[in-house]
């Protein structure tokens, strides 16, 4: 199918952007007033009011940070800040957009950007450590979006922002990071013509680790193990879509198959479609990005497109990761909201690749 490139004329332009204001203020009043969800930001708010701090090291910084604001502008209540982040990041979403514009302008990008820019103002912009996390990555989005700069300096910034937010916010990015090095080193290296040679002995390697640690130290084995199981207990009274393993057992074959199969059902969750609308019309978002990622790893693989690659990589990287121990599917979207400005300059990307016929609207 033959894809086209727009000229846009201001009128059309004000007529979307007007579009996308009523798409943020509706999902934002929808979050508020229908859903009533906000996720971690009523404990953190309560925390930085009574002065309570907790091990949790992502806690205590988001804490630290908010409360700055809080202690500043005299504001407690949760609607009032969901309604002021979400005015601000959807005022920055729309600003960087704008630089792209022609590119949203065909009908499956127009589409998409509006369910992003929904989930983004129902998931991301309030008062959640989500926020903050995304301002950690804004640096390494800078680096990743400058065609001008080289792959190795992009590597090199990914690394940089994975260890930071493992030292000081999320210790599970050393997880990501290493899921990264591996899928490009599998896929994207100039070696890549012997990654059945290196992948191979790889998993076997895999398997004999886990092996062997559940012989020696089977306390850490079975934290390990039992990742899933433990985030699922505090979740399963109040989330609709949890994620519970399809294979029994506590040993490294089913653990990594159970791995697997959820790395497959985070890509494709078509099991939301029975769980609501709002569930139904998130799950076939997922699925929309997800096979456009695929179709563009599977021909990134046999091109030399290293932009696109490494963004790729980064995503199917938190992907795999979010497998092994998000609780359900809504903890997992909500995540993945920091990753948006790279889904959208994937999309955008592939428009640049395939800049064929003009059309005026």
């Amino acid at each position: 199918m033959m894809l086209k490139r727009y000229r846009i004329s201001n009128q059309s332009i004000r007529i979307a952007f007007l579009l996308f204001v009523f798409i943020g203020i509706f999902s934002k009043f929808l979050q508020a007033n229908v859903l009533g969800q906000f996720y971690d930001g009523e404990r953190i708010l309560n925390d930085i009011i009574y002065d309570i701090k907790f091990t949790d090291r992502s806690y205590n910084v988001t804490e630290a940070f908010f409360g700055i604001f809080v202690k500043t502008f005299k504001i407690a209540d949760i609607k009032i800040w969901a309604w002021l982040i979400g005015i601000i990041g959807g005022v920055a979403v729309l600003r960087w957009v704008k630089n792209y514009v022609k590119y949203i302008f065909t009908l499956d990008n127009f589409i998409l950007f509006m369910l992003s820019f929904s989930l983004l103002e129902i998931y991301l912009f309030n008062v959640s450590k989500e926020i903050i996390q995304i301002l950690f990555m804004i640096p390494t989005y800078s680096v990743l979006f400058d065609s001008r700069i080289s792959d190795r300096k992009k590597l090199f910034s990914i690394t940089t922002m994975m260890l930071f937010i493992t030292l000081f916010f999320r210790r599970y990015y050393a997880i990501m990071f290493v899921i990264f090095c591996l899928m490009w080193m599998l896929f994207f290296c100039k070696a890549k013509k012997h990654r059945l040679k290196f992948a191979i002995p790889f998993l076997i390697i895999l398997w004999i680790g886990l092996w062997s640690v559940k012989q020696l130290v089977p306390s850490i084995y079975y934290e390990v193990i039992g990742i899933r199981a433990m985030t699922n207990a505090s979740y399963e009274t109040v989330a609709n879509t949890i994620i519970v393993d399809v294979i029994t057992g506590t040993g490294p074959i089913e653990f990594l198959l159970n791995w697997s199969i959820n790395t497959l059902r985070l890509l494709f969750p078509v099991e939301l479609f029975a769980k609501g609308v709002f569930q139904c019309i998130t799950g076939i978002y997922l699925i929309l990005i997800d096979c456009i990622m695929v179709k563009e790893f599977i021909k990134c693989t046999k091109s030399s497109n290293s932009n696109l690659s490494i963004l790729l990589c980064l995503m199917f990287s938190f992907i795999i990761c979010s497998a092994l121990f998000e609780p359900d599917f809504g903890s997992y979207v909500r995540h993945e909201t920091m990753f948006y400005p790279a889904v959208q300059m994937i999309l955008i990307k592939m428009k640049e690749k395939n800049p064929k016929g003009d059309v005026s609207i």
